[in-house]
């Protein structure tokens, strides 16, 4: 079964910034997972804001699923979450979520 990893962005940020701030998520995921279980499969969702990006990450921990959330230094808040491959039944979890449009 293909494994997917699960990218949250806030859409409060420039296109430009949602860009760079999810590839920064996924850097720091793949600092904390072993290559072989990296993939390169990805579904992106928008989150509105930091406290709903900090929501997001408890419901995560709340459903054991290990995930990165990025702070982002330059502006001093955290800007994107990228989880731990996804397989099975658990990707059920992630149907509340709104798919990113543009």
């Amino acid at each position: 079964m293909t494994p997917y990893i699960y990218l949250f962005i806030r859409e409060d940020l420039g296109p430009a910034q949602q860009i760079i701030q999810t590839a920064h998520a996924v850097d720091d995921l793949y600092r904390t997972i072993k290559p072989g279980d990296r993939t390169n499969h990805m579904v992106l969702f928008s989150i509105r804001s930091e406290q709903d990006l900090e929501e997001t990450s408890m419901y995560l921990k709340d459903n054991d699923i290990h995930h990165e959330m990025f702070y982002e230094p330059d502006v001093l808040a955290h800007t994107a979450i990228a989880t731990e491959p996804i397989r099975g039944e658990k990707r059920n979890l992630f149907r509340k979520f709104k798919m990113k449009k543009n």
